[in-house]
């Protein structure tokens, strides 16, 4: 009996010593957030998971599909997060910049042991050709302004997209939806809670006049609030269409997801993101079901809601202006005046361009321009800038025969996908740095589609009809 009374006094120590310990070390977090350093706090309060961090690492790079699905939200998170704004300056290695090469390299080598079966199972003729786009972006940062900067982005971007190959080829297209989504949820949910409780870091500063101003825009870890709005667009449409329609489908999941992103989608006020929904949603609609027949009801819907804003044009602008003037919408908040300098420094450098993610470096520092002007705020003309038009070139191809092939296959969740992109690259760069949230979400789109396009069409270069309609 006595023993059995030592034994419980013994056990309780332990329990009180534990108990002690914890809060001491909750106490160092509270003190490294009260001074300013969220992120000394992040490390202590996450310091215990290493070891259990470890594991699920050996066990995921092993094989295990429960642990290599962790595995891949974790590199995706880390890939896409921003835990500390650095100047364009900046040049040290820190804490995020050394936490984001080792998920560089881990995607790297997931991606390199895999690529036979990525070769084999994916759309050989659609890989290779975003292969080539991307290596020529590679490419191009030997000769831009930063070049070691510009060396990381593009290998980011190249390993962000045989990352997604690799768990598609290696888990299969229905657990790469689920890991996306899980990653999603991640992504906003750590957004919106930054956003309430750390407001100098998940909210924007904007410019007025001389002044850097607090906004309430959202970006929370996403980087920037357009980088937010996009990639929650994305989730949002990638969560409706592509998880919520499969069978192991939970909406304990789906909801909480589709919530978050909308929240977040809302909180950082970026129309462009919500107008390429929009678009991407109408190009689903079209695809499934009587094409001409909804057609007409959206041609006829589209001269209905036009009729308006011929009439009272200023009023309309203005009201969907953030100042509450017309010239904002019109003008594409500044846009027209960067893009008319890259339009007057493009045939300095047409060719091959200025390399990678040189706009950062020009662009803000021209007399005409300003310095939230850090690249073209398009797309198309920022690949033009950085990639001349063998750049553009390439891009137009990649998207010609992406597109192509998602007719052909009948793939029209893929094609709805790959759409959002496109209208919102009109006034945002898409590739203008490292790879982010909403880059791997289109790239787990064209992934999925490459992989359902080596399935259903013929292995030659003969065309193939197939119903557009088909999921």
């Amino acid at each position: 009996m006595a023993e059995a009374s030592t034994s419980y006094e013994v056990r309780t120590d332990q329990v009180f010593l534990r108990i002690a310990f914890a809060l001491v070390w909750v106490m160092m977090a509270a003190a490294c957030y009260t001074f300013d350093e969220p992120l000394g706090a992040a490390i202590l309060l996450g310091a215990p998971l290493i070891p259990f961090l470890i594991y699920a690492v050996l066990r995921g790079f092993a094989g295990d599909r429960g642990f290599g699905a962790v595995l891949a939200v974790g590199i995706i998170v880390v890939l896409s997060s921003t835990f500390r704004y650095r100047g364009l300056n900046e040049k040290s290695i820190d804490f995020q910049v050394a936490l984001r090469l080792v998920a560089l390299l881990a995607a790297i080598g997931l991606s390199v042991f895999s690529f036979r079966a990525i070769a084999s199972q994916l759309h050989l003729n659609g890989l290779g050709c975003w292969l080539a786009f991307y290596s020529f972006l590679v490419m191009s940062s030997t000769y831009a302004i930063a070049p070691a900067h510009a060396a990381v982005s593009t290998l980011s971007m190249i390993a962000s997209f045989l990352f997604v190959c690799h768990l598609c080829v290696r888990y299969g297209p229905d657990r790469l939806v689920e890991i996306i989504v899980w990653s999603g949820l991640f992504m906003c949910a750590a957004s919106l809670v930054v956003y309430l409780a750390v407001p100098g870091f998940g909210r924007m500063q904007d410019w007025v006049g001389n002044d850097l101003v607090l906004t309430n825009r959202l970006q929370g870890i996403f980087g920037t609030s357009n980088a937010a709005g996009f990639g929650s667009a994305l989730l949002l449409f990638f969560t409706a269409v592509f998880y919520a329609s499969q069978a192991q489908a939970s909406r304990y999941i789906t909801m909480p997801v589709m919530v978050a992103a909308l929240l977040c989608l809302v909180l950082s006020n970026n129309r462009m993101a919500l107008v390429s929904l929009a678009v991407s949603c109408l190009v689903y609609f079209l695809l499934n079901g009587n094409f001409g027949n909804r057609m007409l009801f959206l041609v006829s819907a589209g001269v209905l809601l036009a009729l308006p804003l011929l009439v009272f044009p200023d009023e309309i602008f203005g009201a969907l202006s953030r100042s509450g003037q017309a010239d904002e919408i019109t003008s594409g908040t500044g846009r027209t005046r960067i893009w008319a300098v890259v339009l007057e420094l493009v045939p300095q450098a047409w060719f091959i361009g200025r390399g990678y993610a040189s706009s950062q470096h020009i662009l803000p520092f021209h007399p005409d321009l300003f310095l939230a002007a850090a690249h073209a705020h398009n797309f198309y003309l920022e690949v033009l800038f950085c990639g001349g038009v063998i750049g553009l070139a390439l891009l137009l191809w990649c998207i010609q025969l992406t597109m192509t092939l998602a007719v052909r296959a009948g793939r029209a969740k893929e094609l709805a996908l790959f759409s959002l992109v496109l209208p919102y690259g009109l006034t945002e760069p898409i590739m203008a740095g490292p790879t982010y949230f909403a880059l791997v979400v289109w790239q787990a789109g064209i992934a999925l589609l490459f992989y359902h396009a080596k399935a259903v069409l013929p292995a030659s270069s003969e065309p193939s009809v197939v119903p557009v309609n088909q999921s």
